[in-house]
């Protein structure tokens, strides 16, 4: 029997929900409601940053986003010189920096020492109250920064640069001694000749030595490193040291650093090459040989993937099998996970009072040659609306799946693949791409396939677009493969 309510209304034409159905609706509608206005995390913005080398008013500027109150909020800022490490800024009595009304702020970057030379700079959002850890020669900025910010932004700028091999890469300089082994660098001690091969030079200049270091602005991760030398490298004076590397500015497994140096590190009787993944304390980690005489040019490769470094050192200008052989030795213990280390060269002293003859020293690169584990493909210049990863074909799969996405404009793109335990497997890419639709086939070959046990795997792809803070992408799918 109806209520008086419920039959006058019912009178009315108006249409009955039954209780539950009513509250349900209230429910749904107004989470519905609400999570069209849900929080977005706070982020940070560079308008303007400072040429390398600015010596005076030295001002980067910036805005906080998606912060309600930003006045309730301060920015520690701080800058890396090459070599001599993180500082706070703008000084260790000042290390936050006002945030404005309208979400700006400003701060001086250049207050002393080596500052003009910084080429990175990371900005972290506090809340008022919060002290920042303070930095000054730092070899990584404090862990504790992940916990105590709420946002943070990062920036890299250049000095003198340089185009060897197809890619860009910029110059080391420095004020004063810095690392390694507190040496002086010049980016006039680098320089690419008409043949397009690269000089790095350790000279004497006004009483004081100078050396060379050249890093790639990009950043490759697994699969082979080959670089190609011309220098009769068993001549190098024992207190020079080539390094030909990669090295990343965070500090976590030997800041991603694999090492293939030639020197015979101030001693004349000891072995004049060495193979190393860092921490080179590690067992294992290290493997100690002898370049033969006579040799003026050789190539050197290391070839890294998850599990194991490759190393193999040659005969000739030549990156690419069949190989004359000189040494070969491989890491399978702790290797290190690709991240955003970067390509480096340098030409260095291990003893900073000079060469043990008392020579100036250049080392000619002749050739340097990255060749990804995987290949991705482009297969179309079409520019798509969105991000968007598909579903692998065929799935299930044997011997080879095909996965495809798309990006929508110039990214840095990861993909990975993982087992059903979540343990890395594999990285497909890990490369900055523009905009288009891309491939890639996995296992790469039939010989690949071989080695992975049947099961569920997934795939997932992380991608970054230029302006970190904005339109990042992350998706995970899953695929299973049948032998």
């Amino acid at each position: 029997m109806k209520s008086k309510i419920t039959q006058k209304l019912a009178g009315n034409n108006v249409l009955i929900f039954p209780l539950k159905s009513l509250l349900f609706f209230l429910i749904f509608f107004s989470s519905s409601y609400f999570n069209s206005f849900a929080t977005v995390d706070p982020t940070i913005e560079f308008t303007h940053v400072p040429a390398f080398g600015c010596s005076a008013n030295c001002y980067i500027s910036g805005k906080v986003h998606n912060c309600p109150n930003p006045t309730s909020h301060k920015i520690a800022m701080y800058i890396h010189v090459e070599g001599n490490g993180w500082w706070t800024k703008p000084t260790f009595a000042n290390p936050l920096t006002t945030i404005n009304s309208d979400s700006t702020f400003s701060c001086n970057i250049v207050t002393g020492g080596c500052d003009k030379y910084a080429t990175k700079i990371c900005a972290f959002l506090l809340p008022n109250g919060v002290t920042p850890p303070a930095c000054g020669q730092c070899e990584c900025l404090p862990d504790s920064l992940g916990i105590i910010s709420i946002a943070r932004q990062c920036t890299t700028r250049y000095g003198k640069q340089l185009n060897f091999g197809g890619l860009e890469w910029w110059a080391k300089t420095s004020c004063g001694p810095v690392g390694p082994n507190s040496c002086n660098f010049s980016d006039s001690n680098a320089y690419v000749d008409t043949q397009g091969r690269l000089h790095l030079k350790l000279e004497k200049r006004y009483g004081k030595w100078y050396c060379a270091e050249v890093v790639s602005k990009q950043s490759f991760g697994y699969g082979k490193y080959c670089f190609q030398v011309s220098y009769p490298l068993y001549n190098l004076d024992r207190n020079v040291v080539l390094g030909l590397f990669t090295w990343d500015y965070p500090c976590f497994q030997g800041h991603k650093e694999i090492d293939i140096e030639f020197s015979r590190w101030g001693i004349q009787s000891d072995p004049n090459a060495q193979y190393v993944v860092q921490p080179y304390t590690l067992p294992n980690h290290r493997y100690r040989w002898n370049m033969p005489s006579g040799v003026t040019n050789s190539t050197h490769i290391f070839h890294w993937e998850p599990d194991t470094v490759k190393f193999l050192s040659v005969n000739g200008l030549n990156c690419s099998p069949p190989y004359d052989t000189i040494h070969y030795w491989q890491c399978t213990d702790s290797i290190p996970t690709d991240s955003t280390e970067n390509v480096r060269m340098n030409l260095w002293l291990n003893d900073t009072t000079g060469p043990s003859n008392g020579q100036n020293v250049e080392v000619i690169i002749n050739f340097f040659k990255f060749e990804p584990t995987v290949s991705v493909k482009k297969i179309s210049t079409i520019i798509p609306e969105k991000f968007h990863l598909y579903q692998n074909y065929p799935n299930p799969f044997n011997p080879f799946t095909n996965i495809r996405f798309d990006i929508s404009r110039p990214s840095h793109v990861k993909l990975i693949v993982y087992d059903i335990l979540g343990k890395e497997v594999t990285t497909l890419a890990n490369e900055k791409l523009n905009a288009g639709i891309y491939e890639v086939n996995w296992p790469a070959t039939t010989e690949d396939a071989s080695g992975y046990p049947s099961g569920v795997y997934f795939y997932r792809m992380v991608i970054h677009s230029d302006k970190l803070q904005t339109g990042d992408f992350v998706d995970t799918k899953r695929m299973v493969y049948l032998k």
